[in-house]
C-alpha cells in the first residue's frame, strides 16, 4: 500500500481536505493500492490512539508528502516545518522510494519560501495548470499510469488557494508577543540583554515610573559600568490640550502622565545624589503615540520592541508587542530608531 501524506497548518484545514479530495478523485483511492492521510480528516486518526504516534507512523510510511505552504504554516506552525523536515530526510536518503512536494497557497509564491523550504521546486495551487502538473508528477512518482483529471475539484482547489494577498514577499519575519509586562518583551526583561544603552519612549511610561523595582533595576544597570546610559522619553503634560483625545485610551491619562513626570523628576535628583549624573537622561516631547524600547541601538546586535496602545482599554490589557532587530530588519529598525532618536534629541529635559 502506497501512501500520500498531506502536511498543513490546522487553520488551513479547508484547503488540506480539498487536496485530499483531489488525490482521491485523481487516483481513485480505494480502487488502487493507495491511501491518502490528512490529519484534518477526522477519520484518518483512529479514536483512542495516540494521535502524535499515528502521524509519525503515517509519515514514516509515506511515499509522497505534500507540504502546503501558506502564511500560517510558514509563520505560525512548527508542525509543518517538523513534518517537512522528516519528509525531506526520507527523500534525501532514498529519492526513488519517496518524494516531497511543496505547494503554495493563500498568497504565498515559490519565491517567498525561506530556506530550507526553497530548496525544492514548489507548485502554485492557485494556478490550475500547476495543480494538474502536480497531479502528473505524483502519478509518475507513484508509478501510476491510469488516472483521471477531476476538473471540478481542481477548480475548487484553485479557488480556495487563491484567497489571500499576493504581497507576502514584502513581509519580514518578526517576533510578536501579547503582553506588555511579564514577557520577554518587557522593559525589565530586555534590559538584561543591554550592554551599554537602554532607550524607552512612551506616552507616560506609567508602568515604569511608578514601580520601585523597575527604578532599582535601572539604577543598578547604570552603576554597573561607567559607560552605560538610560534615555527615557514621555509626553509633555503642558501640551495636554494638543492630545486630549488620548482619553479614549485612558480616562486618567493626564493624571497618570503628571504622576509619571513627578516621579521621573525624583529619579533625576536621585541619580545626581548617587553620582549617576549624565547617565540618566529623561525628556518630554509634545506627544509620544507608541511605546518603544530599544537596547544598544547603535550596535549591530541592536533590538527594538514596539507596543501599540489600544483605544478604550486600560494599558494593562493584553496587546501585541513587535520585536525587531537591526540584523534581521535593518530598514524598519532604522526607520523607527532614527525617528525616535531625533525626537529625543529635540525634546526638552524633564
Amino acid at each position: 500500500m502506497k501512501t500520500v501524506f498531506i502536511t498543513h497548518a490546522s487553520v488551513d484545514r479547508p484547503l488540506a481536505l480539498l487536496m485530499k479530495q483531489l488525490i482521491s478523485n485523481t487516483f481513485q483511492v480505494g480502487k488502487q493500492s493507495l491511501s491518502c492521510f490528512c490529519s484534518s480528516d477526522i477519520g484518518d486518526i483512529e479514536a483512542g490512539k495516540h494521535w502524535f504516534n499515528q502521524i509519525l507512523e503515517k509519515l514514516r510510511k509515506a511515499n509522497i508528502c505534500i507540504a502546503i505552504m501558506t502564511p500560517q504554516s510558514l509563520y505560525y506552525s512548527p508542525w509543518v516545518a517538523y513534518e517537512f523536515g522528516g519528509a525531506y530526510m526520507k527523500f534525501a536518503i532514498n529519492p526513488k522510494q519517496s518524494r516531497l512536494f511543496p505547494v503554495c497557497a493563500y498568497g504565498i509564491r515559490g519565491g517567498d519560501l525561506p530556506s530550507p523550504f526553497n530548496e525544492l521546486q514548489a507548485r502554485d495551487l492557485s494556478n490550475s495548470r500547476e495543480v494538474w502538473t502536480l497531479s502528473q508528477e505524483i502519478a509518475k512518482a507513484l508509478v501510476i499510469s491510469t488516472f483521471r483529471k477531476p476538473r471540478s475539484i481542481i477548480q475548487k482547489v484553485v479557488s480556495e488557494a487563491s484567497i489571500g494577498s499576493p504581497y507576502w514577499s514584502y513581509v519580514s519575519r518578526a517576533l510578536v508577543g501579547q503582553r506588555q509586562a511579564s514577557s520577554p518583551f518587557s522593559l525589565d526583561a530586555i534590559l538584561k540583554q543591554a550592554k551599554t544603552t537602554l532607550f524607552c519612549a512612551g506616552f507616560n511610561l506609567h508602568h515604569v515610573a511608578t514601580r520601585p523595582e523597575v527604578k532599582k533595576t535601572i539604577f543598578d544597570f547604570l552603576r554597573d559600568t561607567p559607560t552605560k546610559t538610560v534615555k527615557l522619553l514621555v509626553s509633555d503634560p503642558n501640551k495636554f490640550k494638543e492630545f486630549a483625545a488620548w482619553q479614549c485610551v485612558g480616562q486618567n491619562f493626564l493624571a497618570d502622565l503628571q504622576e509619571s513626570v513627578a516621579n521621573f523628576k525624583e529619579w533625576i535628583s536621585d541619580s545626581t545624589a548617587q553620582k549617576l549624573e549624565g547617565k540618566l537622561d529623561i525628556r518630554c516631547a509634545e506627544f509620544i503615540p507608541l511605546t518603544v524600547i530599544a537596547i544598544d541601538p547603535d550596535a549591530s546586535h541592536a533590538q527594538i520592541v514596539l507596543t501599540p496602545n489600544v483605544p478604550q482599554r486600560p494599558l494593562g490589557v493584553e496587546r501585541p508587542n513587535f520585536w525587531l532587530s537591526r540584523k534581521n530588519q535593518p530598514a524598519v529598525f532604522a526607520h523607527y530608531w532614527d525617528s525616535y532618536n531625533d525626537l529625543f534629541n529635540r525634546a526638552k529635559p524633564i
